[in-house]
């Protein structure tokens, strides 16, 4: 029999009180919300002007900086600033209410989020990476990750290669508190093989020198009960589902439809706003009618519903059509979409994107494979055109997306590259 999971974690602080460094600005210098000069621009920074730090860290060559009386932070760079140490005259201390940062990683077609916390602490769901040779694609988390970064949480969906692909090296660079997983793989459904992206990870598992609680629920014969919640500071992930091996009454036609089904589903919640985090959830087969739903969707509809409810849902298997069922979409209502995708699967799919499109504006759907152009034969369920640019196969890492949660109960979603032509 099956054992319901539950996990616990204590309450963390989130006001974050700083008492070190600041800087002068010496030119006139924008501030931007990341470390980068392709993000959004926060406001203009005055020549005299005083800010505090709250990192002392550099990143990228940008300082952290507090905004004085906004609870904001940003990022001004260098070479437009002098340090001093302490505090300038007339500063006691400044408390700060941080933001929480999702940065949904441009893996091609895969999926890849890093969760950047109050107090610097991190948080992953999926590591995903391009599909295509044994690059794991570590490197577009590095570039996210501080160096020796300690991870509270590493979530992997399910165990799809495009998902765990850089998990094994995180596994490895990074001290992960707690690894929650299916550890359902494929090769316990066929004659095939454990992929190299599991096998990284089992093998990481047993060399690394740290403890970790891994919670591999296909071990435990495990489901997690929906509702759970852990807690850091007024950040709350509450987990939705996630099973060790599908239900036996799911109408399931395939392998693949097996390993995406046992997904574990996470929502995300901070100052009254929330974002769904799906991995490849099913909830239709491919080409059903609009009102059709099964499997994870179904078992949500039935058992989550109290928590379906977002602002912003990474879509379930990036915008394939067996995801995504109407009634799933309605519970969620989402104001925003964002497909996880790459040229490759025809994702998102031109049914999946109408199905949101009925209740969310065309402006405020987001994908990671902007241009792609994978037509096929006139099919509902083949790539959505919107966007695209004839011939294009868009690439990897050129779209990023960032997803800002502010202290106001507002948020933010920004590409972080322009975007550039296609090869």
């Amino acid at each position: 029999m099956k054992s319901a999971l539950v996990i616990c974690i204590s309450l963390l602080s989130i006001s974050l009180t700083v008492q070190a460094d600041y800087v002068e600005v010496v030119r006139n210098a924008n501030i931007y919300e990341e470390a980068n000069s392709s993000s959004q621009k926060v406001k203009k920074a005055l020549r005299g002007e005083t800010y505090i730090l709250v990192l002392t860290d550099q990143k990228n060559g940008y300082f952290n900086i507090a905004i004085p009386n906004s609870n904001r932070t940003g990022w001004v760079y260098r070479t437009l600033v002098r340090r001093y140490p302490g505090l300038p005259d007339g500063y006691e201390h400044i408390a700060i209410e941080e933001e929480v940062k999702v940065h949904i990683i441009d893996v091609g077609a895969g999926l890849g989020t890093v969760i950047e916390l109050p107090e610097n602490k991190w948080v992953i769901y999926d590591a995903g990476h391009y599909r295509g040779g044994s690059d794991t694609r570590y490197h577009q988390f590095e570039t996210i990750l501080p160096e020796n970064a300690e991870i509270e949480l590493m979530v992997l969906s399910h165990t799809d290669g495009d998902h765990i692909g850089a998990a094994g090296e995180i596994l490895r660079k990074h001290k992960v508190r707690k690894l929650l997983w299916t550890g359902y793989e494929k090769s316990m459904i066929s004659s095939s093989e454990p992929t190299a992206s599991f096998t990284r990870i089992t093998e990481a598992l047993s060399e690394i020198d740290y403890n970790i609680d891994n919670i591999n629920l296909n071990q435990r014969d495990s489901t997690i009960t929906p509702g759970i919640q852990l807690k850091y500071g007024e950040v709350t992930l509450t987990f939705l589902c996630g099973f060790g091996e599908p239900e036996s009454t799911w109408d399931l036609n395939s392998n693949g439809e097996r390993l995406n089904s046992v997904s574990i589903v996470m929502k995300l919640e901070y100052e009254g706003k929330s974002i769904l985090f799906c991995g490849d959830a099913v909830g239709r087969h491919i080409g059903d009618p609009d009102n059709s739903i099964i499997a994870t969707e179904a078992y949500m509809v039935q058992n989550a519903k109290d928590w379906l409810d977002s602002d912003i849902i990474i879509a379930p298997h990036h915008g394939a059509d067996n995801g995504s069922s109407t009634e799933f979409i309605s519970l969620v209502s989402p104001e925003s979409v964002i497909f996880s995708s790459g040229s490759y699967h025809n994702h998102p799919t031109r049914s999946a994107a109408e199905r949101y499109l009925r209740s969310v504006d065309i402006n405020n759907i987001y994908r990671t494979d902007r241009g792609d152009d994978e037509e096929k034969p006139d099919k509902p369920y083949y790539e959505w055109r919107h966007g695209q640019i004839d011939g294009c196969t868009d690439g990897y890492g050129d779209d990023d997306i960032q997803i800002t949660l502010h202290p106001s109960s507002s948020y933010t979603i920004t590409y972080l590259n322009p975007n550039p032509p296609c090869n």
